[in-house]
């Protein structure tokens, strides 16, 4: 019979393309760390096979569920190394159910009964933001955001809507106070910090107010505790020399009576901003030629010292020895 002779490599398309289609119905083998992963998720969800497991693994799974028996003192003794696999295998199924009855009493004890549940509800801080939804404009969108922030952090908030679009926020925690507004969506420069009856605090900016609103109760007061003696100390400080000095004049007396008194002197005063005792010599008189009668006379003088009204009352004011004093009379505590 005649023979069909192909010639070399005539075949080979043909093949190549039979070839590249049965790859594409080929699924490609998963990459390495898919696998790792795979195995890792079904050992966790996996229950463990201990009828698959020997002797030496039950008894190391043993361990980790810590089965054993404690004595009166309560000192721990693990089971056995040498416990036959059926007792094991028996003690492991009968720990594990028991951890299972424990955690299920647990979940139970947690779970918040449905008052519980009604009352978080209602007084909830999102049903306390809903209330104040009825804020709007440009100073309502940041006194709402301002509130939310507040809310968040434990603060009882209230707003009040003005006149156009003026939004002032008062925000409360315990005996903290934080008042806040916005006038056009423009922030006010009057944020103050009150707390304790203390010195309100200025505040420069929302950003302030936020900052300020994160601090910890336990630290906001103990900072307010430290001002309020502080504030105490000075005030027994200032009263202080009042009542040990010992003065030539009185409230009295006249203005040049008082000159009179320390031409010439040392005094010594309590500074009303550091709270520290300063001294300087007040110039003397400037004294001139001798008059007819036998008196002496007084030339003019530069600078001479003179009595000013300010608002802390009468201020001796005199050129010294380290440049321009401005005392207030009362603030002297000794003349020499």
């Amino acid at each position: 019979m005649p023979t069909t002779t192909v010639k070399k490599g005539a075949g080979r398309p043909a093949a190549t393309a039979r070839s590249n289609r049965h790859a594409q119905r080929t699924p490609l083998p998963p990459k390495q760390d898919v696998v790792l992963e795979a195995r890792e998720l079904i050992a966790t969800v996996t229950p463990p096979q201990y009828g698959y497991m020997s002797q030496a693994e039950l008894y190391a799974r043993a361990l980790e569920l810590k089965i054993g028996r404690r004595d009166r003192t309560g000192r721990f003794t693990p089971i056995a190394k040498s416990t036959p696999k059926g007792k094991l295998l028996t003690a492991i199924l009968a720990a594990e159910q028991a951890a299972s009855r424990a955690e299920a009493k647990v979940d139970a004890a947690l779970k918040p009964s449905k008052l519980d549940a009604k009352l978080d509800a209602a007084f909830s801080p999102a049903e306390v933001k809903e209330a104040h939804k009825w804020l709007d404009g440009k100073s309502g969108a940041k006194a709402e955001d301002f509130i939310t922030r507040a809310m968040d952090l434990g603060w009882k908030a209230d707003a009040t809507l003005h006149q156009g679009d003026a939004v002032t926020v008062i925000v409360t925690r315990g005996e903290e106070q934080i008042t806040i507004s916005w006038t056009g969506g423009v922030f006010q420069d009057n944020c103050t910090y009150a707390h304790n009856g203390r010195t309100p605090i200025k505040l420069r900016n929302a950003s302030a107010a936020k900052q300020r609103m994160a601090v910890e109760p336990a630290r906001a007061n103990e900072e307010a505790t430290r001002v309020t003696a502080h504030k105490a100390v000075k005030a027994a400080a200032r009263k202080a020399p009042s009542a040990q000095r010992r003065l030539p004049f009185t409230d009295a007396s006249l203005d040049q009576e008082v000159l009179d008194s320390v031409y010439g002197k040392r005094i010594t005063w309590t500074n009303s901003i550091s709270q520290q005792e300063e001294e300087e010599r007040v110039p003397a008189l400037a004294e001139g030629t001798r008059l007819p009668d036998g008196s002496r006379g007084t030339k003019k003088q530069h600078h001479a010292p003179r009595i000013t009204e300010g608002p802390r009352g009468r201020v001796l004011e005199f050129v010294g020895a380290s440049g321009f004093r401005a005392v207030a009379l009362s603030q002297i505590t000794r003349v020499r």
